[in-house]
């Protein structure tokens, strides 16, 4: 008799990963079937910068 055992399951949605570089507030996305993408913003009033996917 074999049993299988499953511990849980995720379904993922959106991966995000928030760092601070620098005087920057670094945030990088990802989603299923979509490229990575990396906003990143100042310690200013400007607008917050989207990096080109890589």
């Amino acid at each position: 008799m074999t049993t299988t055992h499953t511990l849980f399951r995720a379904v993922v949605a959106e991966v995000v990963h928030v760092t601070v570089e620098g005087e920057e507030m670094v945030l990088r996305t990802w989603r299923p079937g979509r490229r990575s993408r990396t906003v990143r913003r100042g310690n200013d009033d400007s607008p917050p910068r989207v990096d080109p996917a890589g």
